[in-house]
């Protein structure tokens, strides 16, 4: 917090996979089709410019 978006270097950054939320598409004569949307968590470490 507090430092100038300008001056910050990422120093790390990774990205997890996070909660998958089952769904399911309507399809013709009253069928369904499910699909997975997968979520993912982003970890960015920042460090200011010296």
């Amino acid at each position: 917090k507090g430092l100038d978006p300008e001056q910050v270097i990422i120093r790390y950054a990774v990205a997890h996979k996070g909660r998958v939320m089952r769904k399911f598409i309507e399809r013709a004569f009253g069928r369904a089709t499910p699909y997975d949307k997968t979520f993912t968590h982003i970890e960015l470490i920042g460090e200011a410019k010296e």
